[in-house]
């Protein structure tokens, strides 16, 4: 469906299924006015196939670093 999409256009196609969010499609609840604090409804991760790309290169015993030591 968003294949190729440019960053403003997944954007847009973001904030406007936030804006009509429905239970039949996001599941119960979602259209409650406490929901659009959810972060699934704040939050849009963007990832293209560099992103993918660059994970798909990670070498097998990749470990993220500690946290506060990078």
């Amino acid at each position: 469906m968003l294949d190729g999409a440019s960053k403003a256009d997944v954007r847009k196609h973001f904030r406007s299924r936030c804006a009509t969010r429905s239970e039949e499609r996001d599941g119960p609840g979602a259209t409650d006015s406490k929901t659009k604090r959810l972060l699934r409804f704040r939050h849009c991760i963007y990832v293209d196939s560099k992103c993918l790309d660059t994970v798909a290169e990670l070498p097998a015993d990749y470990n993220e670093a500690p946290r506060g030591t990078a």
